[in-house]
């Protein structure tokens, strides 16, 4: 693994210690797998482009044989920008026989010793002609083409329509499951259900995440989800009784130790003659004053009635634990229910969304018979770049590392720092995971 500067030893989410070297792309070893952290502004990009031009000129892999994948197709555009200028930089000088003291003409001069002018400028002048077959490409553009070229091992439905918003098609399955399997639970319980954040909303922003990749985590494959009103209404008035139950028992607590705290408020402090009055005539109030985070000396008078305070809050919380787990109950359903609507459109109607890209082209590279379609991208690809890694989710990384962790030179490059993409499921864990 490497760093742009000095080596660093410790990765405080390691549970190990993590040693990095530093990076020169003009002479790090072209071989295996390689970690690299960039921080902004060190030169990625024209590192990257370095690195090309070497894969080029030393290990003689085609331009087209070596992929480039990033997350943005602004990232693409500079990314590719950058290596045509390079690659055609390298060509005009190796046919001029003017080698320039710079980068490039020091890599061409190290190549030239190693092997002979004219070679590397065959090299040179076959990357130009293919310049326009170099495969910079976002990470959707990646799946898609392969997807689209290995039809047959990915089992790809042909001509797909690319659908670039789910969002209609997601918002309409979630009506028809409300309008099926929650107008239709009875109002009894809906009491209890809806002031506690049960809503369509609720349910359609937990879909999303969980179909985009984000698993709910109250959701079991398989399981059954259906609603027993009966038991849940007659297990929700027990808890309530419970409750009372508890709460009188705390209030006469108090009571019989009246004597107790009036003795321990007879203080001159203002605020302390507050407690001592709101003992004699509100309890609630007098709790309220007491268990305030911002008021010290509570804790130093009443710490018995603070400990059984806090206990008897969390006892309190049952019943909306309770009802909380109806609700998730009711939303790993509409995860099912949505999700399975969703597809089906989808079949009916022959489209992916960019979601299904990664997750078809996951699944078809990790089903264990499926050697042809990793022999073929490790056939196509000799050399793997995969920038911004930081931003990379888990679908993704599993991609990249199944396919191409055999027989190909891999660079992943990313700044665990930099990572903004929470939103579009980006894991930071799955960053250190492949680190480790």
């Amino acid at each position: 693994m490497y760093r742009f500067g000095v080596s660093v030893n410790i990765i405080k989410q390691q549970p190990m210690a993590i040693t990095f070297k530093p990076f020169n792309p003009k002479t790090v070893n072209l071989a295996g797998i390689n970690l690299i952290e960039a921080s902004a502004g060190t030169g990625k990009t024209y590192s990257i482009a370095l690195l090309v031009l070497r894969l080029i000129i030393e290990k003689e892999i085609p331009v087209k044989e070596i992929l480039m994948v990033t997350f943005t197709k602004a990232a693409v555009a500079e990314l590719e920008e950058r290596i045509r200028l390079f690659v055609r930089k390298a060509h005009k000088q190796v046919q001029s026989q003017e080698l320039k003291n710079d980068d490039i003409g020091n890599l061409l001069a190290s190549a030239i010793a190693q092997t002979s002018h004219q070679k590397v400028q065959d090299l040179l002048k076959n990357a130009v002609l293919f310049l326009d077959e170099t495969s910079v490409l976002t990470i959707h553009s990646f799946c898609q083409l392969t997807l689209n070229e290995f039809a047959f091992e990915t089992q790809q439905l042909f001509g797909a329509e690319l659908l670039q918003d789910t969002d209609t098609i997601l918002q309409d399955e979630v009506n028809q499951f409300w309008r099926s399997n929650v107008t239709s639970i009875s109002t009894d319980l809906l009491a209890y259900l809806i002031p506690e954040g049960l809503s369509i909303t609720s349910i359609k922003d937990v879909v999303k995440e969980h179909i985009s990749g984000k698993t709910f985590f109250m959701y079991v494959d398989n399981e059954d989800y259906s609603l027993d009103e009966e038991k849940i209404l007659g297990d929700i008035k027990s808890l309530e009784i419970e409750e009372e139950r508890l709460k009188v028992e705390f209030y006469q607590f108090i009571e019989d130790d009246k004597d107790r705290l009036w003795a321990i408020s007879q203080v001159k402090d203002a605020k302390k003659s507050i407690l001592k009055l709101c003992v004699d005539n509100d309890i609630d109030e007098w709790l309220r004053l007491i268990s305030n985070p911002k008021t010290k000396y509570p804790k130093e008078l009443y710490p018995d009635i603070l400990e059984k305070l806090g206990i008897r809050k969390l006892e309190a919380q049952a019943p909306a634990k309770f009802i909380q787990k109806i609700i998730n109950k009711i939303t790993c359903n509409a995860i099912n229910q949505v999700g399975l609507g969703i597809k089906n459109y989808k079949l009916r109607n022959n489209q992916l969304s960019y979601d299904d890209l990664i997750a078809n082209l996951n699944a078809a590279i990790l089903k264990p018979d499926n050697t042809k379609l990793i022999e073929g991208l490790q056939s196509k690809y000799k050399a793997v770049f995969i920038d911004e890694f930081q931003d990379t989710d888990r679908l993704q990384y599993q991609i990249f590392d199944t396919a191409f962790n055999t027989n190909t030179i891999v660079f992943y490059i990313g700044d665990p720092k930099q990572s903004i993409y929470a939103w579009r499921k980006a894991d930071i864990f799955t960053y250190f995971e492949a680190q480790k």
